[in-house]
């Protein structure tokens, strides 16, 4: 077996629980997700929770080369974890009772500290006061809604299955049904849209007093039914500069109403940046369970079945999900704790990089990163090395070339 770099580091890990289904698939989206009508909720709920038991069967070990043949963690179900983030898809398009299932069994599986930050992920047309209520009494703390746009042509322009009126009686129950963590999606650079539409939509989200926005780039992937009407010239995307202003503005409105920029595209008030996310931007230890869902743990990356079907298959002949597994060498797992924290607007700790990695950037990317340092894409502030106002904008294209 290669050696690899193993992480031991003792600190809490953030659990992602993957629900694959939506109640109808956006025309931009290239998430592992299905129409929830085409498959069996229920049955998958069932598989998930063998595969936590599944991880609850298993002692703690001490061998890399045990962890490697048995698939999962050094002792999993005794670290502590003080995130869960139920994604997807669209977790609230499921019945309560099955997500409250699915929630009792993690709580009664894995260590979760008492003040963790508990996520689901919603869209405006899934919600259910009823039963975000029960899953609020039930430790849920913060949802994550999707809401894209305010404009009703564009969100017809991308498939969304719900209108600006579905928005704000949304977030009117999720307010009434008591999580005091709300954070909002909007994406720029939207077929057709300019600069006002955008700044109105943001407006418009700020006005809902939000504790946290994520503001996405609109990405054109392969195979999805927006990349065809894209390439067949039935849609058009705005150009680079107007994106680049779009982007721009994002911050400017952010800043003046109490909104701190903490990674690329997240913005927070003080105190709501996501926990959960920043697992993986720290490039701590995370665990994945579901369809398609990925762990990052003990220095090992672990890959489950994407298709739902298939997954529960698996499961209910006693067979393992995993159909992935790597261990990453040192030098790769330092290369990823230096893109995923040049996202944070902070950066890395270049001190972090050297105690835990045995490794200096400076000397690792050598004329590389002098190149950026000189064309001011990246700066080194005391002990951090982080994004320039002027990489903010690029900061794909900076990134790319550090892999």
């Amino acid at each position: 077996m290669p050696e690899y770099y193993l992480n031991t580091s003792a600190a809490a890990a953030g659990l992602y629980v993957h629900i694959p289904f939506c109640l109808s698939k956006c025309d931009y989206c290239a998430f592992n997700s299905y129409p929830v009508n085409r498959h069996a909720p229920a049955a998958y709920i069932k598989a998930l929770k063998k595969q936590v038991r599944l991880l609850a069967d298993y002692l703690p070990v001490q061998s890399p080369l045990t962890v490697f043949s048995t698939g999962f963690g050094n002792g999993v179900t005794n670290h502590p974890f003080d995130t869960v983030y139920l994604g997807g898809g669209t977790p609230t398009c499921l019945e309560t009772d099955l997500l409250l299932d699915l929630l009792n069994c993690l709580k009664n599986n894995f260590r979760l500290e008492v003040e963790s930050e508990i996520t689901i992920e919603a869209n405006p047309n899934s919600i259910c006061y009823d039963g975000l209520a029960r899953l609020t009494d039930a430790g849920v703390n913060r949802i994550s809604l999707g809401v894209q746009s305010f404009s009703e042509p564009l969100l017809e322009k991308i498939g969304r299955g719900h209108s600006a009126e579905d928005i704000y009686l949304g977030v009117e129950k999720i307010r009434k049904a008591g999580p005091g963590n709300l954070g909002l999606d909007l994406i720029f650079g939207l077929p057709g849209q300019d600069l006002q539409d955008f700044r109105e939509s943001l407006e418009s989200a700020l006005n809902l007093n939000p504790q946290h926005l994520s503001l996405y780039e609109l990405m054109v992937e392969k195979n999805t039914p927006l990349a065809g009407k894209v390439a067949s010239g039935r849609l058009s995307l705005p150009d680079e500069d107007l994106v680049a202003e779009m982007a721009e503005a994002a911050r400017e409105i952010c800043r003046k109403n109490g909104f701190k920029q903490y990674e690329i595209a997240n913005f927070a008030k003080e105190g709501f940046s996501c926990r959960h996310n920043l697992h993986y931007w720290h490039n701590h230890t995370y665990l994945g369970l579901g369809a398609g869902a990925v762990s990052g743990w003990q220095g090992l990356r672990i890959t489950c079945e994407p298709d739902p079907d298939l997954f529960i298959a698996r499961l209910n002949s006693g067979v393992t999900p995993v159909t992935f597994m790597e261990g990453l060498c040192r030098q790769a797992s330092f290369r990823e704790t230096v893109i995923m924290g040049l996202r944070m607007i902070k950066g890395v700790s270049i001190e972090y990089l050297q105690k835990n990695f045995q490794i200096s950037p400076l000397n690792y990317y050598g004329e590389k990163l002098a190149g950026l340092l000189d064309m001011d894409l990246i700066e080194i502030r005391g002990d951090r090395l982080r994004l320039t106002e002027k990489g903010l904008p690029v900061a794909n294209r900076v990134l790319s070339s550090l892999v």
